[in-house]
């Protein structure tokens, strides 16, 4: 892949197995991860999953879905915005039935405003992604989770473990 961070050669930061049970926790399955990838599906264990060549944009989501999104440019915009609207269309489209997505903590930014529309966790730590090679990485920003289904207790619950819960009004 291009480089299409400023904080590393790769775009490829793979979730770690501790946040993914989490998810696991709070929605039983995963049935889809529409931004990975072979390796990364070994820890996510999706039943379902598009890589770079299926590109996830293009194809219909269904179920239960963890999103850890690329970064980086799409187009002219951001791509992190640009996956982040693709959920909450297929979320409010009835597709999506419950989803947790990993993003930067990048509360200014315009694509994360639409966010603060559903329950988001603030961790409490900086989460070392890993990469291929193996390498732990962090970002230079912190993380949040955030929720979209109707199981907010246990949303709460869960990732209230590892840092604030915040949900709309």
């Amino acid at each position: 892949m291009a480089d299409n961070t400023h904080q590393s050669k790769s775009n490829e930061w793979f979730t770690p197995k501790e946040y993914i049970d989490l998810a696991r926790q709070v929605m039983g399955d995963i049935d889809l991860d529409p931004a990975s990838n072979e390796h990364a599906n070994e820890i996510v264990k999706a039943v379902q999953y598009y890589d770079i060549d299926m590109n996830g944009l293009n194809r219909e989501w269904n179920g239960r879905v963890f999103l850890n999104p690329p970064y980086g440019r799409v187009g002219v915009r951001s791509g992190a915005g640009v996956w982040i609207e693709n959920l909450i269309n297929e979320f409010q489209s009835g597709n999506v039935t419950e989803a947790i997505v990993l993003v930067n903590s990048s509360t200014g930014d315009k694509w994360f405003q639409q966010l603060f529309d559903y329950p988001i966790c603030f961790v409490n730590h900086r989460i070392k992604f890993y990469q291929p090679s193996g390498d732990k990485i962090q970002p230079t920003k912190s993380n949040v989770f955030v929720y979209f289904g109707t199981n907010l207790r246990k949303f709460k619950k869960v990732f209230g473990e590892i840092g604030r819960i915040y949900k709309p009004l």
